[in-house]
C-alpha cells in the first residue's frame, strides 16, 4: 500500500450528515429512527457530531421537543457553541442553513444509513492501517489475525441490524394513526396490488386512479381522494400512444387538461426488483419529484418469471423495492394479473386468485379487477367486480361499468364510469331478469292465446278443451295459463259439443258478439 492511499481524505459524506441533522431539525420525530441506525461518532464533521450528541442527550434528557431555540441553549451550556459557529450568529446561521439543505424529512433513516456505511468505511481503513503497520514491524500473524477478526465482529456489531424495541407503556402512547389518501379504498404507506385478469382495464384504472390523487378529486367518479399528493406512474407495457389517449379521456371525463396537472409524472422504464443499482435509481426517481404515491405496471414485466411459484424467491425481491418505498414514504401500487383458471370466471375476484407466489403475502392492502359478465367485442362496454381490502380493515365489493366507446364513436372514445354497491348491481340485475323473465310470459302468453284463438275460430260449433289443446300443440301448463286468461276475459263461453253418436260433451267456442 503507497503512501498516496493512506494519505488520501477517508470516506466520508457531509451532504448525508447535514441531511440526518436537517431532518430532525425539521421534524424530530425521526430522531427515534435515525438513533437505531448511526452513532455521534459515525459522523465525520466535529459539528455534525457535537450537534447529533446534543439532540440525543435532549432526547434522553426528557425535553420532549427539539428545536433551534432549545438546541443553541444547549450548545452554550456544554460549551460547545463555538465548534458550531460560535454566539455571533454563526451556528444559528449554520442549523438554518443544514435545514434548508434537506430535500426530504422523510428519508432521514436513508441519510442516516449513508452516514453510517461511510463511517464503516473508516473503522475498516484505520485497521488495515493499524495491522499494516504492526505487520511491517513484526507482530506475530496470529496476533493479527486475532485482532482483525476481533475488529471485524466489533465493527458488525456496531453497524450491524438493531431491532428498535417498545415497551407496552410505549406502544401504548404512540400515535400510529391510518391516513387514507382514498377514502376507505387506498391507505399510505402500506404496498398496494391492482390485480385483474387479461384486459380488465387494470392500467386505466391505475391511470384514473393517479389523476384522481394528483388533483384530489374523485377516483372513479365516486371515491374521495383526501388531500392531493403527488404521484408516479411507471409503466412499460402499454406504449406512451396508449397512455396518453387514456389520459387524456378521463381528464376530459372529470373536467381537467391534461396538461395542466402538475403533481403527476409518468416513465416508460420500468425497474428490474432485486437489482441494487435499479433500488438506488428508484430511489432517486422518488426524492427527485419528491412522490408519495408510484404506481408500477406491470409487475411482471420487473420480475425475473423461473421462480414465480418460489414463495420465498419473490418475497425477496419484492421486499427489496417495498422497502426502496417505505425509507421514501411513498406508497408502492404494483399492478398484476389473476390466475386464469377460475370454477366461475364472472365471480367477484379474491386475494387467492392473484397469480404468483409471494404477491398474496405481500399486499398489505389491494384492488382486484374482474369481469361481471362477458364483453362483447365492438362495444367497448365493460361490466367489471371491483373487491377492495386491507389488513387495515377496509373493505368494499362494487360492481363497476365503465363506458369506452370506440374509435367509430360519434366524438371519438370517452371515458364514462358508474360505480355502484355489489348488492345493489345485484338487485339491479335480479330486477332486470324479472323484467326479462315477466316480458318473455307476456310475450308466450299472446302467442299461445292467438294460436288458441285461431283454432277455435275454424270450431264455430264448439270443441272440448282437449280437442282445442291437440290442435294448437304446446305444452299442457302454457295452454291452461292462456286458455283460462281467455275464459276469464269472456273470449272463450261455454257451448255444448255434440259428437257422431249424439253423445254430448261440455265445450268452448268463441264468444258471439250477438249474443253478448
Amino acid at each position: 500500500m503507497n503512501s498516496e492511499i493512506l494519505d488520501r481524505l477517508p470516506p466520508q459524506d457531509l451532504d448525508a450528515e447535514r441531511a440526518v441533522i436537517g431532518s430532525i431539525l425539521l421534524d424530530p420525530p425521526h430522531l427515534d429512527e435515525v438513533r437505531e441506525i448511526v452513532r455521534p461518532e459515525d459522523f465525520h464533521a466535529d459539528a455534525n457530531r457535537r450537534l447529533y450528541s446534543h439532540f440525543l442527550q435532549m432526547r434522553n434528557g426528557g425535553t420532549g421537543t427539539i428545536d433551534t431555540t432549545l438546541l443553541l441553549d444547549h450548545l452554550r451550556q456544554a460549551g460547545d457553541l463555538e465548534a458550531i459557529g460560535g454566539e455571533s450568529g454563526g451556528a444559528a446561521a449554520y442549523l438554518a442553513e443544514v435545514a434548508h439543505s434537506v430535500p426530504y424529512a422523510a428519508n432521514a433513516a436513508y441519510y442516516a444509513r449513508i452516514v453510517r456505511d461511510k463511517a464503516e468505511s473508516r473503522r475498516v481503513i484505520h485497521t488495515a492501517a493499524e495491522l499494516l503497520h504492526d505487520a511491517y514491524n513484526g507482530v506475530p500473524t496470529a496476533t493479527l489475525r486475532s485482532r482483525l477478526e476481533s475488529t471485524i465482529e466489533r465493527i458488525d456489531a456496531q453497524g450491524g441490524i438493531q431491532y428498535k424495541r417498545l415497551s407496552c407503556a410505549e406502544l401504548d402512547a404512540g400515535r400510529y394513526d391510518l391516513e387514507y389518501l382514498i377514502d376507505r379504498t387506498l391507505v399510505a404507506g402500506q404496498p398496494c396490488i391492482v390485480a385483474g385478469g387479461k384486459k380488465c382495464l387494470k392500467t386505466s384504472i391505475i391511470l384514473d386512479m393517479g389523476i384522481s390523487l394528483a388533483v384530489g378529486g374523485f377516483f372513479l367518479g365516486k371515491l374521495k381522494v383526501n388531500r392531493a399528493c403527488r404521484v408516479g406512474i411507471m409503466t412499460g407495457e402499454s406504449g406512451l400512444a396508449t397512455i396518453q389517449e387514456t389520459a387524456r379521456r378521463i381528464c376530459r371525463a372529470a373536467g381537467y387538461r391534461l396538461g395542466d396537472i402538475g403533481g403527476l409524472v409518468f416513465s416508460e422504464d420500468l425497474p428490474q426488483f432485486g437489482s441494487r443499482d435499479h433500488e438506488d435509481a428508484l430511489r432517486r426517481f422518488i426524492m427527485d419529484d419528491e412522490l408519495e404515491v408510484l404506481a408500477i405496471d406491470p409487475a411482471y414485466l420487473c420480475l425475473p418469471g423461473a421462480d414465480a411459484g418460489n414463495l420465498f424467491t419473490q418475497g425477496d425481491l419484492l421486499r427489496g423495492m417495498s422497502k426502496v418505498c417505505s425509507d421514501t414514504g411513498c406508497t408502492m401500487i404494483l399492478a398484476h394479473h389473476t390466475r386464469k383458471t377460475k370454477t366461475d370466471p364472472f365471480s367477484p375476484p379474491e386475494l387467492e386468485d392473484i397469480a404468483w407466489a409471494g404477491f398474496q403475502e405481500f399486499a398489505r392492502q389491494w384492488l382486484l379487477v374482474g369481469r361481471r359478465e362477458a364483453y362483447e367485442p365492438g362495444t367497448g362496454e365493460h361490466r367489471l367486480w371491483l373487491s377492495v381490502g386491507g389488513s387495515a380493515g377496509h373493505t368494499a365489493l362494487w360492481a363497476l361499468d365503465i363506458s369506452e366507446g370506440t374509435r367509430e364513436s360519434e366524438g371519438g372514445r370517452f371515458w364514462q364510469v358508474g360505480l355502484m354497491h355489489a348488492d345493489e348491481a345485484r338487485a339491479a340485475v335480479k330486477d332486470t331478469r324479472e323484467q326479462s323473465r315477466k316480458a318473455k310470459a307476456d310475450a308466450d302468453l299472446d302467442t299461445d292465446r292467438r294460436k288458441i284463438v285461431e283454432a277455435v275460430v275454424k270450431l264455430p260449433d264448439g270443441e272440448t278443451k282437449n280437442g282445442i289443446r291437440d290442435r294448437v300443440g304446446c305444452g299442457h301448463r302454457r295452454f291452461d295459463i292462456a286458455f283460462a286468461s281467455l275464459v276469464d276475459d269472456g273470449t272463450l263461453q261455454p257451448a255444448t259439443v255434440t259428437r257422431a253418436n249424439n253423445q254430448k260433451y261440455e265445450g268452448w267456442k268463441l264468444r258471439n258478439e250477438q249474443e253478448s
